[in-house]
């Protein structure tokens, strides 16, 4: 499903006055598009990434899905936290069914839903595990199927893979890409990650320290599965590095 972010702007009240954090930002995310939002820390990308979700309100501005305005939090969009926020007292089973078991889907349809999900996410024979039980990378691929349970058309992923090590953060990377190519579902990601950016992403947005302004929309022409090591790759990854560092020092020359 399509995703239109209109004209948004987002300011937070601090002891200083008022700190504006998103002005006048317009985004389009086609369907079925991995788009990553890449910047430091600061630059309004997880607040972006909340009012999509419906978490936060902008003053002004739209977000659509599709044909619908987003008016809060809802199950057509799946979200992916860095902490994983499975809930702790239910098992891998409970935590992909809880969002199922919310928006009404049927007992039998629920069964299979499930076991496909856990069969994609390679979590067969774990169901009953609680998440003190699981690993890291268990955690976060439970995390993936229940933001996938309600079949929701846009995935939302905060920084998904930053509570792990970076090995496990590679294999995750791989496997979430092999996901995303089997469902096609329209992905928002936020990362500061330049490689995982290039890795995961068909676009790069790239953002500003001052507020929120896009700098640069790098589309990611490689093929999948991405070859890290390729030449071209590694420029897509300078390029992006280029621009972050042009981004600090416009956002310097402008204080």
């Amino acid at each position: 499903m399509r995703l239109e972010i209109r004209d948004v702007h987002k300011r937070f009240a601090n002891g200083a006055g008022d700190h504006i954090v998103i002005e006048r930002m317009d985004l389009s995310v086609g369907e079925g598009e991995f788009v990553t939002l890449l910047g430091p820390s600061g630059c309004g990308k997880t607040t972006l990434l909340n009012i999509v979700a419906g978490f936060v309100r902008p003053e002004r501005g739209t977000v659509r899905v599709g044909d619908r305005p987003v008016e809060g939090p809802g199950p057509d969009r799946g979200v992916i936290f860095q902490d994983y926020a499975l809930f702790p007292w239910l098992t891998v089973r409970g935590n992909v069914e809880y969002p199922m078991r919310r928006t009404g889907i049927k007992t039998r349809e629920r069964a299979e839903r499930l076991q496909a999900l856990l069969r994609m996410a390679h979590l067969e024979g774990k169901e009953r595990l609680y998440p003190a039980q699981l690993s890291g990378g268990m955690k976060q691929r439970t995390a993936v199927c229940r933001a996938l349970a309600s079949d929701p058309q846009v995935l939302l992923m905060d920084e998904p893979f930053g509570a792990v090590d970076f090995q496990m953060r590679l294999k995750l990377q791989e496997e979430l890409e092999r996901i995303w190519v089997e469902n096609r579902i329209t992905v928002l990601m936020v990362t500061h990650d330049v490689q995982e950016a290039v890795y995961m992403s068909d676009r790069v947005i790239v953002m500003s320290p001052d507020r929120g302004r896009i700098i640069d929309d790098v589309r990611i022409d490689l093929p999948r599965p991405r070859e890290r090591r390729s030449e071209r790759y590694h420029e897509y990854t300078d390029l992006l590095l280029d621009r972050l560092g042009e981004a600090f020092a416009d956002a310097r020359a402008e204080s």
